[in-house]
């Protein structure tokens, strides 16, 4: 579970150049924390050597000047490391030691082993060092006096080491600080940086959620390229908003033209026929009757139309977020039995039977009469579709903080390539054009729901039935 959250987590764009920008800053510190160690353990030798040759020189020309003696007196000026006194020996032609300064100061290098070691060339002065067990290392410079002797002055790195130590102790602290440094500096500029990217996810996530179109992602005030698209998304949404309200004005009024129209010739005809209802001396002529039959007809199908169109206003108004709901806190089993009430009768005279299992305590918020109408549409369609002697089943049951009504039918089912289409509006499956209808049904229950903020969902196979799932957030009494 920890992987998964942690694998998620990196996928986030944030995340990653927080990692991004940690991992590149701690790779410069390391990088000079290191060069910056191998220019200082560079300097030390150079300075070590440096000092090493100057006393040596001094010891030298002293040795030349007053021979062994002059060395012996010079090097009693110091006594002991402690009192950084430098390493002198001084070795005869076979070089067998003669002067040893201090010998149990060195004693951790064997100074007893430079006797077996070759002598410089003569003009030569030779660089050596000398190890010991506890890591200190001997640098001392030998070379072939003029009489045969040998002259070697050094100093042990004890100094350089303590330095170097201390330099690595604090890298190491600054590498603490720099690491968290590093995450902190780099979730602040990858948060400064993807700020419009944010604003516009939650406008996006907003605009999917309510359908408003007139909302806008806030300039970041930059001319960069995330200023850009935040202007050029601005203006898409702009433009989107003017399509979309130019779409629902035309549709507005098309359905208004229309609905005049259809209104006049509804009632005419439908005057024409009450006329003839109320006529005491009715006429029996053949074509009359089917004058009057054909009126009938028109009448039927302006009430038809006249629903459609009806039916795509209210989808249309949902989709585009303008429906106005008129929340109140149902109890679901109430108005399921309503709806399965309504189509009783349909469902005696094709043969199915409804079942109905609903909690009392079940509530909702939820506009009763759109309600209704989702819950109609679901029901005609399952009765409609539902063979003789079969059965339609509908449930409620609470899901965490939601509601889910499921409606099961053993009719003929939808076939697997229609069921893409099945929400789609006026769209109807090849099984279904036999059965008299708009094709707006799903299409509704489908606009109504997410209204509300529930989903709807369908599930299908040819034969074995349909289960359509509508889910409500739950709501206390």
């Amino acid at each position: 579970m920890f992987l998964k959250r942690l694998e998620r987590s990196i996928r986030r764009l944030s995340v990653r150049l927080t990692l991004w920008h940690s991992l590149l800053f701690m790779g410069s510190a390391l990088v000079l924390l290191a060069l910056n160690y191998l220019l200082l353990k560079n300097r030390v030798k150079a300075t070590e050597h440096y000092v090493v040759e100057s006393r040596f020189h001094q010891y030298l020309s002293e040795y030349r000047r007053s021979g062994l003696d002059g060395v012996r007196h010079l090097a009693t000026l110091r006594r002991g490391r402690a009192q950084q006194a430098f390493f002198v020996r001084v070795g005869d032609s076979k070089n067998r030691t003669v002067f040893l300064r201090h010998a149990e100061d060195w004693a951790e290098f064997r100074p007893e082993g430079l006797d077996e070691e070759p002598l410089p060339f003569p003009g030569e002065r030779k660089w050596r060092t000398r190890p010991s067990e506890d890591g200190t290392v001997l640098i001392y410079a030998s070379e072939l006096l003029p009489d045969g002797s040998v002259l070697q002055v050094g100093k042990a790195n004890e100094e350089s080491i303590d330095l170097l130590s201390a330099y690595r102790r604090a890298s190491f602290i600054v590498l603490l600080i720099v690491i968290p440094a590093s995450f902190a500096g780099g979730a602040f500029l990858a948060s400064r940086a993807l700020r419009p990217v944010q604003h516009l996810t939650e406008v996006a996530q907003e605009i999917v959620e309510t359908n408003r179109l007139d909302a806008r992602v806030p300039s970041p005030g930059t001319s960069d390229e995330l200023g850009a698209l935040v202007s050029v998304f601005n203006k898409m949404l702009s433009r989107i908003d003017a399509l979309m309200r130019g779409m629902r004005e035309s549709l507005d009024n098309v359905a208004h033209d229309l609905r005049t129209p259809l209104t006049r010739l509804r009632h005419k005809a439908q005057g024409v026929i009450q006329a003839d209802e109320d006529s005491v001396t009715r006429s029996y002529d053949p074509k009359h009757r089917q004058a009057i039959d054909a009126l009938a007809d028109c009448v039927e199908e302006a009430d038809r139309v006249s629903t459609m169109l009806n039916t795509l206003m209210d989808i249309a108004e949902a989709d585009a977020g303008l429906v106005k709901l008129q929340r109140e806190t149902l109890r679901v089993a109430r108005l399921l039995d309503q709806a399965v009430e309504s189509y009783l009768e349909l469902a005696q005279e094709r043969g199915v039977q409804v079942a109905c299992d609903a909690p009392e305590e079940l509530m909702v918020s939820a506009d009763p009469t759109s309600l209704f109408r989702v819950f109609a549409n679901i029901i005609d369609n399952g009765i409609k579709y539902t063979q003789v002697g079969g059965k339609l089943e509908i449930s409620a049951r609470p899901e965490g903080v939601h509601v889910v009504i499921t409606f099961t039918d053993d009719g003929v089912g939808i076939a697997s390539d229609d069921l893409p289409r099945v929400w789609d509006r006026l769209y109807r499956a090849s099984r279904s054009r036999t059965e008299r209808g708009l094709g707006l049904g799903l299409s509704f229950v489908r606009a109504i729901t997410e209204a509300h903020g529930g989903t709807a969902v369908l599930e299908s196979q040819p034969g074995a039935g349909t289960t359509v799932k509508i889910s409500f957030l739950r709501a206390v009494a």
